[in-house]
C-alpha cells in the first residue's frame, strides 16, 4: 500500500485517496515478517552492519552474479519499503561474490539510516514484541 509520493526536494506529489483494504490476516503478515526478519538479522550480523532499526525483506541475486537485489522495509502502516538494484546497463556480471546481501543490502541500510536520521518518515517502526522475540530466539539457537 502506498501512502504517498515524494520529490526530491520532500514535496508530496502524490497522495492516494482510495479505501483501504486489508488482502491477508494479521496472523499470516506477522508469519511472512518473522521469517523475512530472519535474513536481515543473519547477513547483518555477519556483515557487522549494526542496524538502528527494525527491518525485515529478501536478497536476491541473479544468474551469474548479473543483478544484486534487495527489497526491505520497516515495519506496519508507517513503515517505508525500499528495493535497490545493483547490476550494470550492459548486463555484464558484477564480480565474484557480489550478491543481494553483500552488495544491495548495504545500499538499504545506509539509504534507511539516512531517511530515519534526517527525520524524512518519523521515528522507526518497532516489531510487536512476540515477534521480535521469536527472531531473536531463531537468530541466537538456529535450527
Amino acid at each position: 500500500f502506498i501512502k504517498w509520493i515524494k520529490d526530491d526536494l520532500g514535496q508530496k506529489i502524490w497522495i492516494y485517496k482510495g479505501k483501504k483494504h486489508q488482502v491477508l490476516s494479521n496472523r499470516i503478515v506477522s508469519q511472512v515478517v518473522k521469517v523475512l526478519s530472519f535474513g536481515v538479522k543473519r547477513y547483518t550480523k555477519r556483515l557487522k552492519m549494526n542496524l538502528k532499526f527494525q527491518a525485515f525483506g529478501k536478497t536476491g541475486t541473479t544468474n551469474e552474479l548479473r543483478d544484486a537485489l534487495f527489497v526491505g522495509s520497516t515495519y506496519g502502516p508507517d513503515g517505508i519499503t525500499i528495493a535497490v538494484r545493483i547490476g550494470y546497463d550492459d548486463n555484464r556480471p558484477l564480480g565474484n561474490g557480489e550478491t543481494g546481501a553483500r552488495a544491495a543490502l548495504p545500499v538499504f541500510k545506509q539509504a534507511m539510516r539516512e531517511i530515519y536520521a534526517q527525520n524524512l518518515v518519523g521515528l522507526p517502526p518497532e516489531f510487536p514484541a512476540y515477534i521480535e522475540e521469536s527472531i531473536n530466539n531463531y537468530v541466537l539457537n538456529p535450527r
